[in-house]
């Protein structure tokens, strides 16, 4: 039997729907899931690869079915059946994005001061993930993923990859400290490095695994562990063959892209990722940062949770499509970005953002040693139930105070956790602790990870 354009077009729109033969029941079984995840790639990815140059009206009304399903999920979860309640919102009703900006918007708080089970589903925990945000910005936090979330972070990751190596698959080596799940299912490698400060003990090793691979490849890494490799290329006169760079983490100016692309010869690429809610923006060859719109909505607000118009910088807010254990809806991300929905010249209608969330603030001494922030937040990943989130201040050359919104272990774990953050910070570093002093926020109410009191600026 042949299909027309139009039944393929209904294919692709019902994969990405989760119907019929992709539905999540299906491919979440036992067998499928383990032995079968990479036929669901391929079938999500095809029609991610298309649904990305869709008109903007048929993104549009796709993200309200997303909606009005993740809407009817949550309902059955205690936490969400209580703020649909409190909003009025009505199961009978069709429950599209007017319906979602009813919500009110969440935090991490929100979260924290309710029992797990008020906003997980029981029935999914036991198959899912727990895993823990980086605590870059300050406070660690814990959730769960489900399978459904990771079948299809593989395909909107592998859209990510073939944007970055204009339509060709190259392998990818993600360098970081922790390999995430739903990243890659194959032609990947993950390159253990502790932190910014490990990069220098292990060029070697990653220099083996390039020239080990038969084509070039893509690297994935946190900006400022990006920035260190690019550093020691250039002093040690290394030739890396990289197709294209990926970076995350940490917002990049431009001066420090150039600085990688010309250290590294390759392109870079900005990926905007939160642990959360996954990955949410990927770089055109325009350099314009789509959104992957058809796994999460995002929408930017005021400081008092008003929507804001295209071209107003604001909050960004995200709701995610995909996790049916934990839902994430209209959550809170930290940053700050501007969303923009002029065409892009690269044909894509995903709609584009410029985030203005992270900055690299490195932790410099007078040896040459450099911390990030993201590092040290790696000590507190380990210990969620001693501190719940915490602030770097550099008083002297040598010296930190660091305050810290103390958990239930935090007497237990103080000792240690002294010892591990002047451990990562110099051999030199001393390190106090205090739970009493109250945490700054920056000039829009997000966390600061790190303030150098030296410095006139926090005088």
């Amino acid at each position: 039997m042949l299909y027309n354009a139009g039944d393929f077009r209904m294919l692709v729109e019902a994969t990405l729907l989760k119907k019929w033969w992709r539905s999540d029941r299906l491919w979440t079984s036992n067998a499928f899931y383990r032995r079968f995840r990479r036929i669901a790639l391929w079938i999500d990815t095809h029609s991610l690869m298309r649904s990305q140059y869709w008109p903007r009206e048929k993104l549009i009304a796709f993200q309200d079915k997303k909606i009005d399903a993740l809407l009817r999920r949550a309902s059955a979860l205690p936490f969400w059946h209580a703020i649909l309640a409190r909003a009025q919102v009505d199961l009978a009703e069709c429950m599209d994005l007017k319906v979602l900006r009813r919500l009110p918007i969440t935090t991490k708080g929100d979260f924290r001061r309710e029992t797990v089970h008020e906003y997980t589903s029981t029935d999914l925990v036991r198959t899912s993930f727990l895993d823990r945000s980086s605590g870059s910005t300050g406070k660690p936090f814990g959730f769960y993923h489900d399978r459904g979330f990771e079948l299809r972070s593989f395909a909107v990751c592998e859209r990510i990859f073939l944007t970055a190596g204009g339509g060709a698959r190259y392998p990818v080596i993600s360098m970081r400290a922790k390999n995430r799940r739903g990243f890659a299912v194959s032609n990947f490698h993950f390159f253990h490095v502790r932190g910014y400060h490990a990069i220098r003990h292990r060029l070697a090793h990653l220099r083996e695994l390039i020239s080990s691979l038969t084509e070039n490849v893509i690297l994935f890494g946190v900006s400022s562990s990006l920035m260190e490799l690019a550093r020691l290329a250039r002093e040690q006169n290394v030739d890396l063959p990289f197709r294209a760079i990926l970076a995350a983490g940490e917002e990049l100016a431009e001066p420090q892209r150039r600085e990688i692309e010309n250290a590294l010869g390759a392109r870079v690429f900005m990926y905007y990722a939160l642990s959360e809610v996954g990955r949410l923006a990927f770089e055109c060859p325009e350099r314009h940062l789509h959104l992957c719109d058809e796994w999460a909505y995002i929408e930017i607000v005021d400081d008092a949770g008003n929507v804001l118009p295209p071209g107003t910088e604001g909050r960004v807010i995200v709701t995610a499509f995909e996790n049916h254990v934990m839902p994430f809806i209209r959550y809170d991300t930290g940053d700050r970005g501007i969303i923009v929905e002029d065409d892009c010249p690269c044909g894509r209608t995903l709609r584009t953002m410029r985030l203005r969330g992270r900055q690299i603030d490195l932790i410099e001494f007078s040896d040459g040693r450099t911390v990030s922030p993201v590092d040290v937040a790696a000590v507190f990943h380990r210990n969620l139930s001693a501190v719940h989130q915490f602030q770097i201040v550099r008083t002297g050359d040598h010296t930190f105070l660091v305050r810290v919104v103390a958990g239930r272990d935090f007497d237990g774990a103080l000792s240690m956790l002294t010892e591990q953050l002047a451990q990562m910070l110099h051999p030199s570093a001393t390190v106090t602790l205090d739970a009493g002093a109250t945490l700054v926020t920056g000039p829009n109410g997000k966390a600061i990870t790190y303030i150098d009191e030296r410095k006139a600026d926090h005088a």
